[in-house]
């Protein structure tokens, strides 16, 4: 089996969370609240973001496939399996369109669609193909670039921070701030369920948790710091209004008449984060694929899964105002069940067969 270390799966799990809610409207925009939505969503994860450390205890090596085949049995497990491979899969199809989108919303407007969603698929492709280990060792060199740019980025935005544009606070009371809380806990902090499957080939496994955690809360403070940069740079009004606010902000940016127009380095991070997001969301479906029908290896199934994946994500939405709609709207209900009440279900059942099992032993 694959081993990674601890440092790459950091690095794993801060760019897929990352990935297209860092640079994107967030769906649940508060106006100048919205830095306080992502706060809330990132505290309230943390008992779940224990729970997922504890399922990987509880059944070490196995990725999140093979701990519902573990947990729940052969057939119910097969069957809340198929749905994690569908929410993965609709997840990787929902990040291809959003690279699609960004690229001719911003630079490419005459491309066709398909040609960037394509030249991102064949990448995440080869990468799943590859296995966790190789995925893990380019998430590794991309979070170095990725976090020097955002550092540097940050410094040279200081001179276009305005701090009134970040008043009033809770103008409209704490529960519109609870309500886009709900959604950023669904996107994107709920889908560190997904991140088992590469969680479960860390060397250290008892460990397993220590790097989640740690992905996490520098994930959350990444998040948390570009919506307030966004809005203290932008405003709230312009923030909530724009689909790529990150991009808009750091073209604000200038030093003078030296330093300016960077924001092609928010691009690259984004494409960044994208592909790893992509990555490992082909990575989940040819596993878990695999393992529900019991084939001997998933390599066999990634083109044709990634392909139609690339397929999918051309039609899953119709428009980019439709997707930032149906995000804000439907996906935070769609999503609970798999970020919040399969896991905690899966939680107690494995509690009850294994857990109080090993303290017995003990």
């Amino acid at each position: 089996m694959n081993r990674i270390s601890n440092m790459q799966a950091v690095s794993v799990c801060v760019l897929f969370l990352i990935g297209s809610s860092l640079f994107m409207q967030n769906p649940g925009n508060q106006g100048a609240d919205d830095w306080l939505s992502v706060l809330v969503a990132w505290i309230a994860y943390l008992p779940l973001l224990l729970l997922c450390g504890r399922l990987m205890k509880l059944c070490p090596a196995q990725d999140l496939i093979g701990i519902l085949l573990k947990v729940m049995g052969p057939w119910l497990g097969r069957f809340v399996g198929m749905l994690y491979v569908f929410y993965a899969f609709l997840i990787g199809s929902m990040v291809l369109r959003n690279f699609g989108d960004f690229c001719q919303a911003v630079s490419y407007t005459d491309t066709p669609l398909l040609v960037p969603i394509l030249m991102l698929g064949v990448l995440a492709i080869w990468a799943a193909y590859a296995g966790v280990e190789v995925l893990a060792r380019t998430s590794a060199v991309l979070f170095v670039g990725v976090m020097l740019m955002f550092v540097v980025v940050s410094l040279l935005g200081l001179s276009a921070v305005k701090p009134h544009n970040l008043l009033p606070i809770l103008e409209h009371g704490m529960l519109p701030v609870l309500k886009g809380g709900f959604t950023s806990f669904s996107l994107p902090f709920g889908e560190t369920i997904l991140l088992i499957t590469v969680f479960s080939c860390i060397s250290n496994i008892q460990r397993g948790s220590r790097p989640l955690l740690l992905g996490v809360g520098i994930a959350g403070f990444l998040s948390v710091y570009t919506s307030l940069r966004n809005t203290s740079i932008l405003g709230s009004d312009i923030a909530s209004s724009l689909y790529f606010p990150s991009y808009v902000a750091i073209s604000r940016i200038h030093v003078g008449e030296f330093i300016q127009r960077i924001e092609g380095s928010s691009a690259t991070v984004f494409l960044c984060a994208l592909f790893i997001k992509v990555a490992v969301c082909l990575l989940l479906v040819s596993k878990g694929t695999a393992q529900i029908f019991n084939l001997k290896s998933y390599r066999s199934l990634v083109l044709q899964l990634g392909l139609l994946m690339i397929y999918l994500s051309t039609f899953v939405f119709s428009s980019l105002m439709q997707m930032i709609e149906a995000a804000g709207k439907y996906y935070p209900y769609f999503a609970f069940p798999f970020v919040a009440i399969l896991p905690l279900v899966t939680w107690i059942v494995a509690e009850f067969r294994f857990g109080r099992g090993k303290r017995k032993k003990a």
